[in-house]
């Protein structure tokens, strides 16, 4: 069986780019916050990735001791099928319908690991299974590869590119349902916040404590700013997106907007109290500024080519 099968590093490849998607769609996120698909998710992508290193590592592990060599011959088989399971619970995972054993190649594969690496002194299950024993040919092992001999039959063959034609598959569904989630909610948000002339309102929040005419104003920019905050937040909920929500930033705008409140409630409008007002003033606009930010990054994503 050859240790070098074309497509290696396609299948490597694909392995990378599904495990990064994983992490960043927005479609994805249920996965990641369910614990079990994403132990699944992950795990699956890590064995692919250790199982990837173990089949290159094959030759290197040659040594020319018959003991050491075999051993490195039944990992490399036991590698080929943990790359099968994980394929297929990635399949699995993303809604795609398959089975490594559905494939005549990979069925093929899985059975000679079975006869060689699982069961090689009787092989006789499941039920019908032709009968065998088998062996790993002593003085077949080479750096390129080795060979199996079962009663039947002998040799074998990779099946690499066939594993990496269903990752290109999972790939590919990935895309498709990443794509659909974004064009439901890539459209711009409602909220006022995100309206580019929004200075005004956030200039409108500061005033001279000494001007009691502006004070009650000054309170009531601050109240619509509060409540366009809020209807931002809504917006990320309704479009399942509240997993970005910058909500330590949303926690320090409040207690900015709650001091300024506080203050302009209060009778005290000595120069002291002034310079606290204007700190808490210059804090709170440059918090909202970097949640506006933050919202126009994620929106930014949002209407990003899927790729």
């Amino acid at each position: 069986m050859s240790a070098h099968a074309n497509g290696v590093g396609t299948l490597a490849v694909i392995r990378d780019r599904v495990h990064r998607k994983a992490q960043s769609y927005f479609a994805f996120e249920t996965h990641r916050r369910d614990r079990e698909k994403h132990l699944t998710i992950f795990g699956a992508t890590d064995a692919l990735l250790d199982a990837d290193e173990a089949t290159h590592a094959f030759a290197a592990s040659i040594t020319g001791n018959n003991g050491v060599d075999l051993l490195a011959c039944f990992g490399f088989l036991q590698s080929l099928v943990v790359q099968q399971d994980a394929v297929e619970n990635l399949s699995n995972l993303v809604g795609l319908a398959w089975s490594p054993r559905s494939d005549a190649r990979l069925a093929e594969v899985r059975d000679i690991r079975n006869r060689l690496c699982g069961h090689p002194a009787r092989k006789d299950k499941p039920k019908g299974t032709r009968k065998s024993s088998g062996i790993i040919v002593r003085g077949s092992i080479g750096k390129s590869g080795f060979r199996g001999a079962i009663y039947y039959e002998d040799g074998f063959e990779s099946v690499e590119t066939r594993l990496a034609s269903q990752m290109a598959k999972i790939e590919a569904h990935m895309d498709t349902t990443e794509r659909a989630f974004r064009n439901n909610c890539n459209n711009k948000f409602g909220s006022g916040l995100m309206v580019a002339t929004y200075d005004y309102i956030l200039q409108r929040m500061w005033c001279d404590l000494r001007d009691e005419g502006r004070a009650p104003q000054a309170q009531s920019h601050i109240a619509m700013i509060r409540d366009d905050t809020a209807e931002l937040k809504r917006e990320f909920a309704s479009r399942s997106i509240s997993a970005w929500w910058p909500g330590e930033t949303e926690k320090r705008i409040g207690v900015g907007l709650n001091e300024l409140e506080r203050i302009l409630k209060g009778e005290d409008r000595c120069s002291e109290t002034q310079y606290r007002f204007d700190l808490l003033y210059d804090g709170t606009v440059r918090t909202i500024e970097e949640l506006r930010s933050s919202v126009q990054s994620v929106l930014e994503q949002l209407q990003a080519a899927v790729d």
